[in-house]
């Protein structure tokens, strides 16, 4: 099943950074490959856990590095 994290939290601030950096919901959205409505459930927290490769892709939606870990997608 691979690494799964918790993102209690996270959504919060990667939705601030986001924000800070300008970005819409749908242009980061369409960056990690998902639809605006389940980027919007990620920031809001709606989500608790989610493997690995998903916040890395999220990070990187936002410039960010990935977290460290041994995951494929």
């Amino acid at each position: 099943m691979g690494i799964r994290v918790t993102i209690n939290g996270i959504g919060r601030q990667l939705s601030g950074l986001r924000l800070k950096r300008r970005l819409s919901l749908l242009a980061v959205a369409r960056r990690i490959g998902i639809g605006k409505s389940t980027l919007a459930r990620w920031e809001a927290g709606d989500v608790r856990h989610m493997p690995q490769w998903k916040l890395n892709a999220w990070r990187q939606a936002l410039g960010l590095r990935p977290v460290a870990g041994k995951e494929s997608r």
